[in-house]
């Protein structure tokens, strides 16, 4: 009996969990339940919402979370804590088979880039970074194939209480072909710096 349900459930997740991708996080809960099936995945498939049918969470043994999408791999850094600022590291490596043009967004415009609080209060990030670039709409980048490139985005007025976020949602826009996307980085602790 309990091969059978091992069985199901291993079938029930591969099958459907790919097609649900707009829904992954409930589908990750629903999955998690049959036999442990994504339990190896706890710490970085969380992490994983995108507006995209392309999609892969990338696992090793670092626990830095880390997203791929559309040819582009997002290592979220962490999140630092200065006053009531939040500041946002991460790296993004253009994993694609050529060098593309790619453009971190702030919040002025779609797609945003934002926090939501556990509480759900919603802060746009007032900055992006990238080198020497900071612009609190966008910085746009050349990314070399296969060359990480730090990056950041900043928050402001962030309540001194808040300790952890629900999600960070990274908006970008890529080109070569031209699209819009965001990801998100779910549970994210925001640390001192």
């Amino acid at each position: 009996m309990a091969s059978a349900i091992a069985g199901f459930s291993l079938k029930f997740c591969w099958s459907y969990c790919p097609v649900m991708m707009n829904q992954f996080a409930q589908v990750v809960s629903i999955c998690s339940l049959f036999v442990g099936c994504v339990a190896a995945t706890a710490t970085s498939a969380p992490h994983l919402v995108t507006e995209t049918s392309s999609i892969r969470v990338a696992q090793g043994k670092q626990s830095k979370p880390t997203i791929e999408d559309n040819d582009f791999k997002f290592e979220l850094q962490g999140c630092q804590r200065s006053g009531e600022s939040v500041r946002c590291n991460l790296v993004v490596t253009n994993i694609g088979d050529k060098d593309r043009p790619f453009t971190l967004r702030a919040s002025y415009s779609e797609p945003i880039s934002r926090i939501i609080t556990k509480s759900g209060e919603e802060f746009g990030a007032t900055l992006a970074e990238s080198g020497k670039q900071k612009h609190n709409v966008e910085v746009e980048l050349r990314l070399i194939q296969g060359v990480p490139v730090r990056a950041a985005l900043k928050f402001e007025r962030i309540p001194r209480q808040v300790s952890d976020l629900a999600v960070l949602e990274i908006g970008y826009r890529f080109f070569e072909p031209y699209g819009t996307a965001r990801v998100q980085f779910r549970n994210v602790s925001i640390q001192p710096k």
